[in-house]
């Protein structure tokens, strides 16, 4: 004989449709996660989609503190600003950092400190391509949704 408890099944419904109603626990899971991926780019010194960053130039590792060789490591300042913040019913992943840009997206010239004309190579350690287009590598999907899934299975379980 099969038993089916209706109540018990009508209560963990519920707390499903309020986690996908309410998903600011989702997103905050999210953004924490890919900021923590954002991170390890700096770690392992790759973008998003594990293709290595360009080396430092001669002139950049000569001017470095201490003439320290790990890129866009010289203070540690630009990566551990990377943080998250849900505003509604996204999540956003970034940093205030003003010169963020430049080493995410590149710059045809540096002329910051009289270093002359030489280009400032992309590094991106966000899920942004060169032309400013948002792609989010796989792996970083599947974290989300496997993110998102746990969620539901814990308010379903929790119920």
């Amino acid at each position: 004989a099969v038993q089916l408890d209706a109540a018990d099944a009508l209560r963990r419904r519920s707390a499903m449709l309020a986690c996908a109603q309410d998903p600011v626990d989702a997103l905050d899971a999210v953004g924490f996660e890919f900021s923590q991926r954002a991170d390890r780019t700096f770690d392992d010194q790759a973008d998003p989609w594990n293709a290595a960053w360009q080396p430092l130039s001669p002139v950049t590792l000569a001017l470095r503190r201490g003439g320290g060789g790990q890129i866009l490591r010289d203070t540690g300042r630009l990566s551990a600003s990377i943080t998250h913040l849900v505003q509604g019913d996204e999540v956003r992943v970034g940093t205030n950092v003003e010169y963020a840009a430049t080493h995410q997206l590149g710059r045809a010239s540096n002329r910051m400190f009289g270093r002359g004309a030489a280009p400032i190579p992309a590094r991106a350690f966000l899920p942004i391509r060169e032309d400013g287009r948002p792609e989010l590598p796989s792996d970083w999907e599947r974290s989300a949704i496997d993110i998102v899934g746990n969620l539901l299975e814990a308010a379903r379980d929790g119920a």
